[in-house]
C-alpha cells in the first residue's frame, strides 16, 4: 500500500523497511560477488592473477589505512604539545602575577595610611591569587 520498495516516495508507508530492504539486497549481492572471487581463484590455483590483484588492493588500502593513522597520531601528539605550552604559559603567569601582588602589597604598606585609603583592602579581598 503506497510506494514501490525501491523507492523513497513521500507515499510509502514504511520507508525505513524498504531501506533496509535495500541493504539486505545489496548485501547478498556482495556475498555473490565474494562466493564468485574466490571461486574464480581457487579455479586458476596457487599462482592466481585475481589472487595478487586483490592482495595489491588490501595492501594498498592497509597502507592508505596507517598514512591517515600517523597523520592523526602527528595531530594529537601537536595538540598535546600546545596545551601543555598553555599551561606552562598559565603557569608563569600566575607566578608573576602572585609577585606583582607581592609587590604591590609592599609598596601600599609603605605609603602613609591617608594616601593609600582602602587599595590595601581591595587587594587582599579581591585577588583571585592566592599569597
Amino acid at each position: 500500500p503506497g510506494g514501490s520498495l525501491g523507492s523513497e516516495e513521500p507515499g510509502c508507508v514504511h520507508p525505513g523497511v524498504a531501506r533496509a530492504a535495500r541493504k539486505v539486497l545489496a548485501e547478498g549481492q556482495a556475498m555473490e560477488q565474494k562466493d564468485n572471487l574466490l571461486k574464480q581463484m581457487r579455479r586458476e590455483g596457487s599462482h592466481s592473477t585475481t589472487r595478487k590483484v586483490i592482495a595489491a588492493n588490501i595492501q594498498s588500502r592497509l597502507g592508505s589505512a596507517a598514512d591517515r593513522e600517523n597523520v592523526k597520531v602527528a595531530e594529537v601528539h601537536q595538540r598535546c604539545t600546545r596545551i601543555r605550552k598553555n599551561l606552562e604559559e598559565m603557569k608563569f603567569a600566575r607566578n608573576d602575577l602572585r609577585s606583582l601582588k607581592k609587590n604591590s602589597q609592599a609598596l601600599l604598606s609603605e605609603q602613609p595610611e591617608c594616601i593609600v585609603g582602602g587599595l590595601r583592602d581591595a587587594l587582599n579581598s579581591r585577588s583571585p591569587v592566592a599569597a
